[in-house]
């Protein structure tokens, strides 16, 4: 027990508290035998199971105190020990507490400021969530209470209804009081837009300011922003009441806020260029040594322009010609461009599509890494091979699809160029903001091409069979539906093109070459043999991304396999095993070509261009003998 306790204190909580008393008689029951002599302490111990020490323990503080000696020193309050609850916090306070967490989700902290601006009470965050103990509100009673309570409607004003103003001197605690009020609080804090004026809502974000509301939590209280919250109280703190007033603003006229010589100056360089805007008139203006703001400007370049109207733009009738090329069957118009798609390693991959016009199905496609001549013709080499030949085909001025045009007339194929300046006539514009919805979010993230490659080739399947809002059908019913480009196109194909001439007209580059001696052309540093028999002829050479071809004649010679460069625009690898002999050779040159004793493709050295010597131009010299002379 503690020494300081009184033993009146004592002996009063041992006869009031009647399980005191009883907990104290049963240690005594356990000391009766060793009081008696019966048996020892540990003879007690091993019978009761209660431990050694603790009934030597007992039995020392009952021969110094008797009964009282045997009670609960935890039971009993210190004397250094704080007061109750209620008495360091007075039941008013509590009550304002409670009301204030009912209203609204104020932070333990917060409420703890308000108590301490209101009452001067040393209270903490700790004291406030005794209280909120004491009274039984649990943070989910809290919780339950705010979401019952946040939907129900407030009864409104009375009509004519005025709330007073606390204009008397009172005490932070009263000002909580009134704003606390029955007035202002019924089942949370009414918003800034439920006050039946603008004044009284103003008021009450002061008098919450005043009784320690910080402006944030006033803000979310009333519903309004916070710079609201702080333009009042600024102009309540310069003002006073009149600051909360709504005062009209007056407007001052340009004339008294301008000299009538900028206007003139305004006026003067309008009538010189009526195109100005208002930015530029001000760059004028500063220019003159004049500062006035935008708004001025603009106030006196809407002066100028009202009172020198323009005359009504005559309505613009649609020009037929600036629409797309209209299609009325597949394959009478191809649309073809091609569109940045996404950059891997600092290398952009381009995608090329190619639209039929009339079902928007894509007829070719292709993703690369470059955009240039050859990659058009190999994704047209597909197309045209697979679906035949359209009757048009339209592209905007890009220097491939200029480069391209030769060889769409050698197939009877119109090119039917966009105008400049008017992207809308190309209906692939359509077809990539398309392709921009499906494909871009995908690709975004790739690291690898082939994964690119890939995902490209996924969306071109998927775009054929989804439904296009090009082909809107109604059924029956009603119901609105859309047809796919595929179920659009379906079979039908364009004009059927001889394969050779195809072959031909698709061609990345054409020479002519004179057959040597043994039957042997030059072709950049590859020597490749024709025949023998040709020696002294001139041949055809057509050049492919894939093969050469030697004609003679408008007959096909021999071809080879290669690899074509397009960025050098040279060969760079012919395979002599895929050698390919069209017309008829003598029987002894075909047994030394099974045997291999033949030579059909070699490596020659590059062309060595011999620099001619420099002529060494001799300034003329000037005889002055004659002039001597004379």
């Amino acid at each position: 027990m503690p020494t300081g306790a009184p033993p009146s204190l004592q002996l009063d909580l041992f006869l009031r508290d009647t399980t005191a008393y009883q907990q104290a008689l049963a240690r005594y029951d356990r000391l009766r035998p060793i009081l008696q002599g019966q048996s020892t302490l540990t003879q007690q111990s091993q019978a009761t199971g209660i431990p050694y020490n603790q009934l030597w323990r007992d039995l020392q503080r009952f021969q110094r105190a008797g009964l009282v000696g045997l009670l609960d020193r935890r039971t009993l309050p210190h004397t250094r020990s704080t007061s109750s609850l209620d008495v360091r916090i007075p039941l008013h306070v509590q009550h304002q507490i409670v009301r204030l967490a009912l209203a609204h989700p104020f932070t333990a902290r917060e409420l703890a400021r308000i108590v301490q601006t209101c009452y001067e009470l040393p209270l903490d965050h700790r004291g406030i969530r005794r209280v909120l103990d004491l009274h039984q509100l649990s943070p989910a009673v809290l919780r339950l209470h705010y979401q019952t309570t946040q939907q129900t409607a407030l009864p409104p004003f009375s009509a004519g209804q005025q709330l007073d103003l606390a204009l008397a001197l009172t005490t932070p605690a009263q000002r909580l009081v009134q704003a606390l009020g029955p007035d202002h609080l019924l089942l949370r804090f009414r918003t800034y837009r439920e006050y039946p004026t603008e004044e009284q809502a103003r008021w009450r974000i002061i008098e919450l300011l005043e009784v320690g509301f910080r402006p944030r939590r006033v803000a979310k209280l009333l519903g309004i922003q916070v710079a609201v919250v702080y333009h009042w109280q600024r102009r309540f703190h310069a003002l006073g009441l009149v600051g909360l007033t709504t005062q009209t603003r007056t407007d001052t006229p340009i004339t008294m806020r301008v000299s009538v010589q900028a206007m003139m100056d305004v006026f003067q360089l309008l009538d010189n260029n009526p195109l100005l805007g208002h930015y530029r008139v001000k760059m004028a203006l500063d220019s003159l040594g004049y500062r006035y703001g935008h708004t001025t400007v603009w106030q006196m370049v809407a002066l100028y322009k009202q009172a020198h109207p323009r005359p009504p733009r005559e309505p613009r009738s649609p020009n037929p010609a600036e629409r797309p090329k209209a299609t009325t069957a597949p394959h009478q118009a191809w649309f073809v461009d091609i569109r940045y798609l996404v950059q891997i390693a600092g290398q952009w991959l381009y995608s090329i599509l190619i639209f039929d016009g009339y079902s928007r199905a894509i007829v070719g496609a292709g993703c690369f890494e470059r955009q240039n001549f050859s990659r058009v013709l190999h994704v047209f080499r597909q197309a045209l091979t697979q679906w035949g030949a359209p009757e048009a085909v339209v592209s905007d001025h890009g220097a491939v699809f200029v480069a391209f045009a030769p060889c769409l007339r050698q197939l009877d194929i119109q090119w039917a160029p966009t105008t400049k300046g008017h992207p809308w006539q190309n209906r692939a514009e359509s077809g990539f903001a398309i392709q921009r919805r499906m494909l871009d979010a995908y690709v975004v993230g790739f690291t690898e091409r082939e994964q690119v490659f890939q995902r490209h080739a996924q969306f071109v399947r998927d775009y054929q069979f989804w439904g296009h809002w090009a082909h809107k059908r109604q059924d029956t019913e009603g119901r609105v539906y859309y047809l796919s480009p595929e179920v659009m196109l379906g079979q039908m194909r364009g004009r059927v093109l001889d394969p050779m001439r195809l072959r031909q007209a698709l061609r990345l580059r054409q020479v002519t070459r004179t057959v040597r001696q043994y039957g042997q052309i030059r072709l950049h540093n590859f020597g490749l043999y024709v025949d023998q028999g040709l020696w002294g002829h001139r041949v055809e050479v057509w050049m492919y991304d894939d093969v050469v071809r030697i004609e003679q004649g408008e007959h096909v010679v021999v071809s080879y396999p290669c690899v074509y460069d397009p960025r050098q625009r040279r060969i760079t690898d012919v395979d002599a095993r895929g050698r390919q002999q069209y017309c008829d050779i003598p029987i002894m040159q075909l047994v030394l070509f099974t045997l291999a004793l033949v030579r059909t493709v070699w490596r020659m050295p590059r062309y060595r261009r011999i620099a001619a010597p420099r002529r060494v131009l001799l300034a003329p010299q000037i005889s002055l003998w004659q002039r001597f002379a004379d």
